[in-house]
Protein backbone atom coordinates (compact mmCIF):
# COMPACT_ATOMS: atom_id res chain seq x y z
CA UNK A 1 0.00 0.00 0.00
CA UNK A 2 1.27 3.51 -1.09
CA UNK A 3 2.01 5.39 2.38
CA UNK A 4 1.17 9.14 1.97
CA UNK A 5 4.39 11.36 1.25
CA UNK A 6 4.07 14.93 2.40
CA UNK A 7 6.01 17.51 1.31
CA UNK A 8 5.49 21.14 -0.19
CA UNK A 9 4.50 22.23 -4.03
CA UNK A 10 7.01 24.62 -4.84
CA UNK A 11 6.04 27.97 -5.95
CA UNK A 12 7.92 27.49 -9.23
CA UNK A 13 6.44 24.03 -9.83
CA UNK A 14 5.17 22.87 -13.59
CA UNK A 15 2.74 20.84 -12.42
CA UNK A 16 5.18 17.79 -11.32
CA UNK A 17 2.43 16.23 -8.98
CA UNK A 18 -0.78 18.30 -10.27
CA UNK A 19 -3.39 16.75 -12.05
CA UNK A 20 -6.69 17.80 -13.72
CA UNK A 21 -9.79 16.29 -13.50
CA UNK A 22 -11.87 17.68 -16.60
CA UNK A 23 -15.45 16.75 -17.37
CA UNK A 24 -18.37 18.58 -18.67
CA UNK A 25 -21.00 19.42 -15.15
CA UNK A 26 -23.20 16.79 -14.50
CA UNK A 27 -20.67 14.06 -15.59
CA UNK A 28 -19.93 12.10 -12.84
CA UNK A 29 -17.19 13.72 -11.85
CA UNK A 30 -17.82 14.40 -8.18
CA UNK A 31 -18.18 10.54 -7.80
CA UNK A 32 -14.91 10.34 -9.54
CA UNK A 33 -13.25 13.08 -7.05
CA UNK A 34 -14.52 11.19 -4.42
CA UNK A 35 -13.05 7.50 -5.09
CA UNK A 36 -9.89 9.26 -5.97
CA UNK A 37 -9.93 11.59 -2.86
CA UNK A 38 -9.78 8.44 -0.55
CA UNK A 39 -6.31 6.82 -1.82
CA UNK A 40 -3.42 7.76 0.32
CA UNK A 41 -1.52 9.89 -2.08
CA UNK A 42 -4.04 11.81 -4.06
CA UNK A 43 -6.13 15.01 -2.69
CA UNK A 44 -8.65 15.75 -4.45
CA UNK A 45 -11.08 17.62 -1.99
CA UNK A 46 -13.10 20.27 -3.87
CA UNK A 47 -14.06 21.73 -6.86
CA UNK A 48 -11.51 25.16 -6.66
CA UNK A 49 -11.61 27.63 -9.99
CA UNK A 50 -8.11 28.58 -8.83
CA UNK A 51 -6.84 29.00 -12.42
CA UNK A 52 -9.83 30.90 -14.00
CA UNK A 53 -9.31 33.40 -12.49
CA UNK A 54 -5.47 34.33 -13.69
CA UNK A 55 -6.04 32.88 -17.32
CA UNK A 56 -9.04 35.17 -17.48
CA UNK A 57 -7.46 38.32 -17.30
CA UNK A 58 -5.65 37.91 -20.74
CA UNK A 59 -9.08 37.15 -22.06
CA UNK A 60 -11.18 40.78 -21.21
CA UNK A 61 -14.14 40.60 -23.37
CA UNK A 62 -15.17 37.72 -21.58
CA UNK A 63 -15.22 39.28 -18.59
CA UNK A 64 -17.87 41.05 -16.63
CA UNK A 65 -15.79 42.86 -13.58
CA UNK A 66 -16.37 46.72 -11.69
CA UNK A 67 -13.10 47.54 -13.43
CA UNK A 68 -12.35 48.21 -16.81
CA UNK A 69 -10.91 44.60 -18.02
CA UNK A 70 -9.90 45.77 -21.45
CA UNK A 71 -7.67 48.55 -19.41
CA UNK A 72 -6.50 46.03 -17.73
CA UNK A 73 -5.04 44.02 -20.48
CA UNK A 74 -3.74 47.04 -21.59
CA UNK A 75 -1.82 47.33 -18.77
CA UNK A 76 -0.16 44.00 -18.82
CA UNK A 77 0.34 43.95 -22.38
CA UNK A 78 2.18 47.61 -21.66
CA UNK A 79 4.38 46.23 -19.13
CA UNK A 80 5.56 43.34 -21.40
CA UNK A 81 6.14 45.15 -24.20
CA UNK A 82 8.23 47.92 -22.03
CA UNK A 83 10.02 46.03 -19.35
CA UNK A 84 10.27 42.51 -21.15
CA UNK A 85 7.53 40.99 -18.98
CA UNK A 86 6.23 39.00 -21.79
CA UNK A 87 3.91 35.69 -21.70
CA UNK A 88 6.87 33.33 -19.98
CA UNK A 89 6.55 36.03 -17.26
CA UNK A 90 2.77 36.31 -17.02
CA UNK A 91 2.69 32.49 -17.35
CA UNK A 92 5.45 31.92 -14.13
CA UNK A 93 3.08 34.49 -12.03
CA UNK A 94 -0.47 32.18 -13.21
CA UNK A 95 1.43 29.73 -11.78
CA UNK A 96 2.61 31.07 -8.64
CA UNK A 97 -0.59 31.60 -8.02
CA UNK A 98 -1.75 28.34 -8.81
CA UNK A 99 0.73 26.82 -6.59
CA UNK A 100 0.39 28.82 -3.40
CA UNK A 101 -3.28 27.08 -3.12
CA UNK A 102 -2.24 23.68 -3.88
CA UNK A 103 1.12 23.71 -1.94
CA UNK A 104 -0.85 24.80 1.33
CA UNK A 105 -3.82 22.27 0.35
CA UNK A 106 -1.30 19.29 -0.35
CA UNK A 107 0.68 20.22 2.86
CA UNK A 108 -2.73 20.30 5.07
CA UNK A 109 -3.98 16.34 3.66
CA UNK A 110 -0.19 15.24 3.95
CA UNK A 111 -0.41 13.63 0.51
CA UNK A 112 1.86 14.43 -2.47
CA UNK A 113 -1.02 14.68 -5.93
CA UNK A 114 -2.99 16.87 -6.01
CA UNK A 115 -6.21 16.82 -8.45
CA UNK A 116 -7.96 19.83 -9.36
CA UNK A 117 -11.31 18.96 -10.52
CA UNK A 118 -12.97 22.08 -11.71
CA UNK A 119 -16.12 21.31 -14.82
CA UNK A 120 -15.73 24.75 -16.29
CA UNK A 121 -12.07 24.37 -16.53
CA UNK A 122 -13.03 23.16 -20.52
CA UNK A 123 -12.88 26.68 -21.30
CA UNK A 124 -9.25 27.22 -20.12
CA UNK A 125 -7.81 23.58 -21.26
CA UNK A 126 -4.94 24.75 -24.01
CA UNK A 127 -4.29 27.48 -21.18
CA UNK A 128 -3.59 25.38 -18.53
CA UNK A 129 -1.47 22.83 -20.35
CA UNK A 130 0.86 26.34 -21.04
CA UNK A 131 0.89 27.52 -17.30
CA UNK A 132 1.52 23.38 -16.20
CA UNK A 133 3.65 21.54 -18.88
CA UNK A 134 4.00 18.50 -16.47
CA UNK A 135 0.89 18.64 -15.38
CA UNK A 136 -1.40 15.42 -16.50
CA UNK A 137 -4.79 15.82 -17.21
CA UNK A 138 -7.86 13.12 -16.54
CA UNK A 139 -10.47 13.76 -19.07
CA UNK A 140 -14.37 12.06 -17.81
CA UNK A 141 -16.48 11.86 -20.82
CA UNK A 142 -20.22 11.27 -20.36
CA UNK A 143 -22.70 10.19 -23.36
CA UNK A 144 -23.90 13.84 -23.87
CA UNK A 145 -27.73 12.86 -23.50
CA UNK A 146 -27.25 12.09 -20.10
CA UNK A 147 -25.74 15.12 -19.26
CA UNK A 148 -28.76 17.07 -20.93
CA UNK A 149 -31.25 14.61 -18.58
CA UNK A 150 -28.94 15.72 -15.50
CA UNK A 151 -29.37 19.45 -16.26
CA UNK A 152 -32.84 19.33 -17.06
CA UNK A 153 -34.15 17.37 -14.03
CA UNK A 154 -31.49 18.01 -11.38
CA UNK A 155 -31.19 22.10 -12.45
CA UNK A 156 -33.81 23.11 -14.86
CA UNK A 157 -36.89 21.07 -13.74
CA UNK A 158 -40.24 23.21 -14.20
CA UNK A 159 -38.17 26.79 -14.06
CA UNK A 160 -37.39 26.45 -18.07
CA UNK A 161 -36.36 30.05 -17.78
CA UNK A 162 -33.18 28.49 -16.13
CA UNK A 163 -32.26 26.45 -19.52
CA UNK A 164 -30.18 29.33 -21.73
CA UNK A 165 -27.82 29.72 -18.72
CA UNK A 166 -26.97 26.47 -18.94
CA UNK A 167 -25.81 27.01 -23.19
CA UNK A 168 -22.11 26.57 -22.73
CA UNK A 169 -22.51 23.90 -20.40
CA UNK A 170 -24.63 22.29 -23.34
CA UNK A 171 -23.63 23.18 -26.84
CA UNK A 172 -20.12 24.75 -26.19
CA UNK A 173 -18.56 22.67 -23.62
CA UNK A 174 -19.03 19.07 -25.58
CA UNK A 175 -16.85 20.33 -28.65
CA UNK A 176 -14.16 22.19 -25.82
CA UNK A 177 -13.68 19.05 -24.08
CA UNK A 178 -12.80 17.17 -27.04
CA UNK A 179 -10.54 19.50 -28.53
CA UNK A 180 -8.88 20.24 -25.36
CA UNK A 181 -8.69 16.12 -25.09
CA UNK A 182 -6.99 15.73 -28.37
CA UNK A 183 -4.23 18.66 -27.79
CA UNK A 184 -3.06 17.61 -24.16
CA UNK A 185 -2.36 14.18 -26.40
CA UNK A 186 -0.41 11.54 -23.98
CA UNK A 187 -0.43 13.91 -21.37
CA UNK A 188 -3.99 13.12 -21.09
CA UNK A 189 -5.92 9.72 -20.02
CA UNK A 190 -9.89 9.61 -21.30
CA UNK A 191 -12.15 7.44 -18.96
CA UNK A 192 -15.93 7.18 -19.86
CA UNK A 193 -18.42 7.54 -17.21
CA UNK A 194 -20.80 4.62 -18.36
CA UNK A 195 -17.41 1.91 -18.12
CA UNK A 196 -16.13 3.75 -14.59
CA UNK A 197 -19.52 2.36 -13.16
CA UNK A 198 -19.71 -0.78 -14.65
CA UNK A 199 -16.19 -1.98 -14.19
CA UNK A 200 -14.62 0.72 -11.60
CA UNK A 201 -11.94 -1.70 -10.43
CA UNK A 202 -10.78 -2.07 -14.17
CA UNK A 203 -10.73 1.97 -14.71
CA UNK A 204 -9.63 2.75 -11.81
CA UNK A 205 -6.44 0.72 -11.88
CA UNK A 206 -6.20 2.06 -15.52
CA UNK A 207 -6.00 5.70 -13.39
CA UNK A 208 -3.89 4.64 -10.99
CA UNK A 209 -1.07 3.48 -13.44
CA UNK A 210 -1.36 6.67 -15.32
CA UNK A 211 -0.60 8.18 -12.39
CA UNK A 212 2.17 6.42 -11.05
CA UNK A 213 0.60 5.31 -7.51
CA UNK A 214 -0.91 1.85 -6.44
CA UNK A 215 -4.56 0.37 -6.89
CA UNK A 216 -6.25 0.63 -3.52
CA UNK A 217 -8.74 -1.65 -3.69
CA UNK A 218 -10.76 0.63 -0.82
CA UNK A 219 -10.86 3.08 -2.83
CA UNK A 220 -14.31 1.76 -4.05
CA UNK A 221 -15.40 2.09 -0.47
CA UNK A 222 -15.21 6.21 -1.24
CA UNK A 223 -18.95 6.15 0.78
CA UNK A 224 -16.76 5.62 4.13
CA UNK A 225 -14.65 8.85 3.95
CA UNK A 226 -17.53 11.39 4.33
CA UNK A 227 -19.23 13.91 2.30
CA UNK A 228 -17.08 16.18 0.56
CA UNK A 229 -16.47 19.54 1.46
CA UNK A 230 -17.54 22.81 0.03
CA UNK A 231 -20.89 24.17 -2.22
CA UNK A 232 -19.60 23.00 -5.88
CA UNK A 233 -20.55 19.19 -7.20
CA UNK A 234 -22.84 17.06 -6.91
CA UNK A 235 -22.56 16.17 -3.06
CA UNK A 236 -25.67 15.04 -2.73
CA UNK A 237 -26.23 12.05 -5.10
CA UNK A 238 -22.49 11.17 -4.88
CA UNK A 239 -23.16 10.14 -1.04
CA UNK A 240 -26.41 8.35 -1.88
CA UNK A 241 -24.08 5.77 -2.24
CA UNK A 242 -21.39 4.32 -0.74
CA UNK A 243 -19.74 2.14 -3.96
CA UNK A 244 -20.08 2.94 -7.72
CA UNK A 245 -23.53 1.97 -9.04
CA UNK A 246 -24.74 1.43 -12.74
CA UNK A 247 -28.39 2.41 -12.61
CA UNK A 248 -28.12 5.63 -14.13
CA UNK A 249 -26.45 4.97 -17.55
CA UNK A 250 -29.70 4.40 -18.82
CA UNK A 251 -31.94 7.23 -17.18
CA UNK A 252 -31.81 9.59 -20.08
CA UNK A 253 -34.29 7.16 -22.58
CA UNK A 254 -37.15 8.54 -20.32
CA UNK A 255 -36.06 12.13 -22.16
CA UNK A 256 -38.95 10.25 -24.61
CA UNK A 257 -41.51 10.24 -22.01
CA UNK A 258 -41.98 13.91 -22.41
CA UNK A 259 -42.69 15.73 -25.62
CA UNK A 260 -40.89 18.87 -24.19
CA UNK A 261 -37.88 16.70 -23.30
CA UNK A 262 -37.75 14.49 -26.40
CA UNK A 263 -37.98 17.56 -28.57
CA UNK A 264 -35.05 19.91 -26.93
CA UNK A 265 -32.76 16.02 -27.18
CA UNK A 266 -33.61 15.43 -30.87
CA UNK A 267 -32.58 19.17 -31.21
CA UNK A 268 -29.20 18.17 -28.90
CA UNK A 269 -28.27 15.52 -30.64
CA UNK A 270 -28.63 17.17 -34.16
CA UNK A 271 -27.01 20.46 -32.89
CA UNK A 272 -23.66 18.46 -31.22
CA UNK A 273 -23.29 16.43 -34.71
CA UNK A 274 -22.84 12.77 -35.21
CA UNK A 275 -18.92 12.94 -34.85
CA UNK A 276 -18.76 15.11 -32.09
CA UNK A 277 -21.07 11.87 -30.22
CA UNK A 278 -19.23 9.55 -31.18
CA UNK A 279 -16.15 10.95 -29.75
CA UNK A 280 -17.99 10.96 -27.25
CA UNK A 281 -19.49 7.20 -26.68
CA UNK A 282 -22.64 7.75 -28.47
CA UNK A 283 -24.00 7.94 -31.93
CA UNK A 284 -27.01 10.03 -33.75
CA UNK A 285 -28.49 7.11 -34.64
CA UNK A 286 -28.30 5.29 -30.89
CA UNK A 287 -30.01 8.31 -29.76
CA UNK A 288 -33.08 7.80 -32.10
CA UNK A 289 -33.56 3.81 -31.02
CA UNK A 290 -33.22 4.95 -27.41
CA UNK A 291 -35.84 7.68 -27.63
CA UNK A 292 -38.00 5.87 -30.38
CA UNK A 293 -38.01 8.44 -32.85
CA UNK A 294 -36.95 8.03 -36.75
CA UNK A 295 -33.50 8.38 -38.05
CA UNK A 296 -31.91 10.96 -39.43
CA UNK A 297 -33.67 12.82 -36.23
CA UNK A 298 -36.72 14.46 -37.41
CA UNK A 299 -37.02 18.22 -37.47
CA UNK A 300 -38.29 19.98 -34.04
CA UNK A 301 -41.22 21.66 -33.41
CA UNK A 302 -39.57 24.46 -31.36
CA UNK A 303 -36.81 26.57 -32.26
CA UNK A 304 -34.05 25.73 -29.00
CA UNK A 305 -31.65 27.12 -31.12
CA UNK A 306 -32.81 30.81 -30.56
CA UNK A 307 -34.04 30.27 -27.43
CA UNK A 308 -30.86 28.52 -25.88
CA UNK A 309 -29.20 31.70 -27.48
CA UNK A 310 -31.70 34.33 -26.29
CA UNK A 311 -29.88 37.05 -24.21
CA UNK A 312 -32.86 37.09 -22.02
CA UNK A 313 -35.20 34.18 -21.54
CA UNK A 314 -37.83 36.29 -19.41
CA UNK A 315 -37.93 38.72 -22.32
CA UNK A 316 -37.69 36.07 -25.38
CA UNK A 317 -41.07 34.52 -23.70
CA UNK A 318 -42.61 37.96 -23.33
CA UNK A 319 -41.46 38.84 -27.24
CA UNK A 320 -43.28 35.21 -28.09
CA UNK A 321 -45.97 35.94 -26.01
CA UNK A 322 -46.69 38.85 -27.95
CA UNK A 323 -46.02 37.89 -31.49
CA UNK A 324 -48.81 35.15 -30.65
CA UNK A 325 -51.18 37.79 -30.06
CA UNK A 326 -50.20 39.79 -33.30
CA UNK A 327 -50.51 36.43 -35.65
CA UNK A 328 -53.35 34.86 -34.27
CA UNK A 329 -55.33 38.22 -35.16
CA UNK A 330 -54.39 37.23 -38.53
CA UNK A 331 -56.87 34.91 -40.17
CA UNK A 332 -54.78 34.04 -42.61
CA UNK A 333 -52.14 32.37 -40.63
CA UNK A 334 -54.67 30.24 -39.14
CA UNK A 335 -54.08 26.79 -39.58
CA UNK A 336 -50.93 27.10 -41.24
CA UNK A 337 -47.63 25.49 -39.89
CA UNK A 338 -46.63 29.27 -38.25
CA UNK A 339 -49.48 29.09 -36.38
CA UNK A 340 -48.95 25.59 -35.12
CA UNK A 341 -45.27 26.78 -33.78
CA UNK A 342 -46.27 29.89 -32.61
CA UNK A 343 -49.32 28.48 -30.55
CA UNK A 344 -46.74 25.92 -28.94
CA UNK A 345 -44.13 28.74 -28.62
CA UNK A 346 -46.93 30.62 -26.60
CA UNK A 347 -47.39 27.60 -24.22
CA UNK A 348 -43.92 27.74 -23.73
CA UNK A 349 -43.75 31.72 -22.79
CA UNK A 350 -46.55 30.98 -20.74
CA UNK A 351 -44.77 28.22 -18.55
CA UNK A 352 -41.74 30.16 -18.45
CA UNK A 353 -43.92 33.49 -17.26
CA UNK A 354 -45.77 31.39 -14.54
CA UNK A 355 -42.78 30.01 -13.14
CA UNK A 356 -41.12 33.54 -12.39
CA UNK A 357 -44.09 34.52 -10.88
CA UNK A 358 -44.44 31.75 -8.74
CA UNK A 359 -40.92 32.32 -7.99
CA UNK A 360 -41.27 36.15 -7.11
CA UNK A 361 -44.53 35.47 -4.65
CA UNK A 362 -43.19 32.26 -3.03
CA UNK A 363 -39.92 34.92 -2.34
CA UNK A 364 -42.27 37.73 -1.40
CA UNK A 365 -44.56 35.45 1.46
CA UNK A 366 -41.02 33.90 2.91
Amino acid sequence: MDKPVSHPMPLDSLGENLVFLLSLPRSGSTFLQQILNSHPRLCAPQETWVMLHPIYARRPEEMKVTYNAIWAKHALDDIAHHYGAGRETQLCACRAWGNAFYRDLLMESGKDVFIDKTPRYYHIIPDLAEVYPKARFIFLVRNPMAVLRSVLFDWVGAEYEKLPSFKQDLIDGPRLLMEGQRAIGERAISVHYDELVQDPAKELQKICTFLDVSYEPSMLNYGEKGKPKGRHGDTHRTMTFTKPTNERIKKWHDLKDDPWHLDLACYYAKELGDDLLKRMGTSQKDVAEALGVTFPLPDTRWNWNAFLKAESARSYAERLHVQWHLFDRANAYRGSKLHFVLKHWRLLAHMILNSQREKRKAAQDA
